[in-house]
């Protein structure tokens, strides 16, 4: 910049120098003097003039900068316009495309519904007609079999000779092989129905397995095989009848499937808040590759000629069926050539209150002496029996 004083210093010079001329000391100093002010101010008009250019420039080339930066923006800004607009067009062919497919699901997931509803109704009318013919068959089947019971009685009050002892022990054997068969196609059938429900309440675990044991031993008495039995006083919540006759199941079982002379030893304890029922015996043992074929409909390990005195293989399918209902755990171990013991795991239940569960005692029967009893059956065979007064 050129201050105020410089431009007058210059001027006062340069009017002081043309008076004076070239011809003293003093003139040539104030020339020199004038010169260098002149350059001096002339280098800082040049210092203030590249400095505003500098600064114009500056000014110039931001401004170009953005200018571009705006243009390359407003490429960009277009580019993305085009994409968002192709990328709008795709979102709305896969949103229509979801909702079709949504739609399809949908339909099928209805269609599915409705076909397993029907499904259910069939089933259930399956298993109502299922039920009923079981129930019909059971009670005709059984009236079959007491008839034939009936008659075998009858024939044995007759015999007079071995020939024909013999023959009736032989039918007595093909009756009561027909009778175990009916009774285990009927309980695996009502258990696979699932028409059996339990009812469960607290009952004397060691009470139910006195029973068993009481019922088996005329069974292993004979076939020599001791039969032992280890109780506590423990109640337990559940079905005492179906729990019976898987307990029933598995002893007899042990008892078919033992050794000559051999043992087995039902008992129960408590563990772990559970009451264990556990069946030993010293059988031949189960091979570890045949686990779960021995809970399968009609196989017998131990009975290749499918002898009918070892059973027909459904008391371990009964026994597993029965656990499900009754909702315990049935587990075994076995070790060959030693033997094997089956457990079964049921919950603890807490004695009921002697007051609630008081039975009324029931009035003694009246004497059917002198009177006439009138009995309607439907089996011809039933109804052709005589009756005899006593």
């Amino acid at each position: 910049m050129v201050p105020a004083v410089q431009v007058l210093t210059l001027v006062a010079l340069l009017v002081l120098w043309r008076a004076t001329g070239f011809r003293t000391t003093l003139q040539i100093w104030l020339g020199v003097v004038l010169v260098a002010l002149l350059l001096d101010n002339a280098i800082t008009m040049l210092e203030v003039v590249r400095f505003t250019v500098g600064w114009y420039v500056g000014r110039f080339n931001a401004l170009l900068s953005a200018l571009v930066l705006l243009v390359v923006y407003v490429r960009h800004i277009g580019v993305l316009q085009d994409r968002l607009a192709g990328a709008a067009a795709a979102l709305a062919e896969d949103k229509e495309l979801l909702e079709r497919r949504v739609a399809e699901r949908t339909h099928d997931l209805v269609q599915a519904v409705e076909e397993r509803q029907r499904a259910v109704v069939v089933a259930e009318r399956a298993t109502a007609a299922k039920t009923l013919f079981f129930t019909a068959a059971s009670h005709d089947l059984r009236q079959t079999f007491q008839s034939l019971r009936l008659y075998h009685y009858l024939l044995q009050q007759r015999s007079k000779d071995r020939e024909s002892d013999r023959l009736l022990a032989g039918q007595d054997a093909a009756i009561s092989a027909g009778e175990e068969l009916l009774h285990s196609v009927l309980a695996v059938s009502f258990l696979d129905a699932g028409v059996v429900k339990p009812d469960l309440k607290p009952v004397r675990l060691d009470e139910i397995l006195d029973s068993v044991a009481l019922d088996s031993r005329g069974t292993a008495e004979p076939m020599g095989v001791s039969l032992r039995l280890r109780t506590r006083p423990l109640w337990v919540e559940t079905d005492p009848v179906l729990l019976k006759r898987a307990i029933r199941n598995l002893v007899a079982n042990a008892i078919r499937y033992n050794k000559p002379n051999g043992k087995v030893l039902l008992s129960c304890r408590a563990r772990c808040g559970q009451a264990v029922v556990q069946v030993w015996d010293t059988g031949v043992g189960i091979p570890a590759d045949r686990a779960e074929d021995i809970f399968e409909e009609y196989v017998q390990l131990g009975n290749p000629e499918r002898d009918l005195q070892k059973g027909l293989g459904l008391g371990l399918a009964i026994v597993r069926r029965t656990a499900e209902v009754l909702g315990c755990d049935l587990t075994y171990r076995s070790v060959m050539g030693r033997g094997t013991v089956f457990s079964m795991a049921l919950a603890l239940a807490n004695p009921p209150d002697c007051a609630a569960a008081a039975v009324p005692v029931d009035t003694p029967a009246k004497p059917l002496d002198n009177r006439l009893v009138l009995v309607v059956e439907d089996d011809y065979l039933q109804g052709t029996w005589p009756v005899r007064s006593a």
